[in-house]
């Protein structure tokens, strides 16, 4: 947070709280085209679509598709949560309260500027890459999408219970996952890749533990499991469709793309996932 205060002096600073501030406004006046290459890069890394921390290849049409529609998303949760502050600034809410608000709506300006900077050092690119590149990217994206479904027999227990199923689920992912050497990602490898704390995920491999919101969002965001799946605990790996001989795992751009504007729901149904409707 401090590093974006210095980046972007208009961020209200943190006792700011109780003063009249128009976030949408400081939003719309931040021009990302002003910053230094380093600064544009430290902003743009927290968009996980930027493609500055990490990639899958991703061509860069489909990552400048994504990133502005995260971008009208959080304009979208900046207007409310900038609504709610304003409201309890008028009624005269408690100081506490007031603090709360102002904190709320300051978190999503600062994920805003991410976005907003993700979305010009992606357009950069894109203005950048010829048409003939963009469709060999394109071409070898496809190519690379169809992950194969291994399942292995450490999935299957005798004691199975309903609740492990998400666990079960986490780690068929995460095995799916592979190194240089085609081999499955190591737990704490895994975990690390995911920039979450090792012993949580380990502990909710082993059902000790419940997968935090953050987590399951992760291993949508930057492995791209199929969310509709993930989500759904009335689908184990052993229920599917008539029609579907394996599950879909890993979901391509456009459904997830459906999930993130539908508001990341943490609880779905398996078949929405499997197709888009085409507008």
């Amino acid at each position: 947070m401090a590093a974006t205060q210095a980046i972007i002096p208009t961020l209200p600073k943190k006792d700011d709280f109780g003063k009249a501030i128009d976030f949408i406004q400081i939003l719309n006046d931040f021009d990302p085209s002003t910053l230094a290459e380093k600064d544009l890069l430290t902003l743009a890394k927290r968009c996980d679509f930027s493609g500055v921390s990490f990639s899958y290849g991703e061509p860069v049409d489909y990552r400048l598709r994504m990133c502005k529609s995260i971008l009208n998303l959080e304009i979208e949760n900046l207007q409310r949560y900038s609504e709610e502050y304003r409201a309890i600034l008028l009624v005269g809410y408690p100081a506490k309260e007031i603090k709360k608000k102002f904190e709320n709506a300051r978190k999503k300006l600062i994920t805003a500027f991410g976005v907003k900077a993700a979305v010009f050092y992606v357009q950069n690119e894109y203005n950048n890459t010829s048409s003939e590149e963009i469709a060999r990217q394109n071409k070898e994206y496809e190519a690379s999408k169809s992950i194969p479904y291994t399942p292995s027999d450490d999935h299957v227990e005798d004691d199975f219970h309903f609740d492990d199923i998400r666990s079960i689920k986490i780690k068929m992912i995460r095995k799916n996952m592979k190194c240089g050497n085609g081999k499955p990602l190591p737990q704490r490898s895994f975990a690390k890749f995911l920039q979450t704390p090792v012993r949580h995920y380990e502990d909710v491999e082993k059902s000790k533990d419940e997968a935090s919101d953050e987590l399951l969002e992760l291993l949508v965001m930057r492995c791209q499991a199929n969310p509709y799946w993930l989500f759904d605990d009335t689908i184990d790996f052993g229920y599917l469709p008539e029609e579907e001989e394996e599950p879909k795992i890993f979901a391509t751009p456009d459904i997830i793309l459906k999930w993130i504007e539908e508001g990341k729901p943490l609880y779905t149904t398996y078949m929405d996932g499997i197709y888009v409707e085409e507008e």
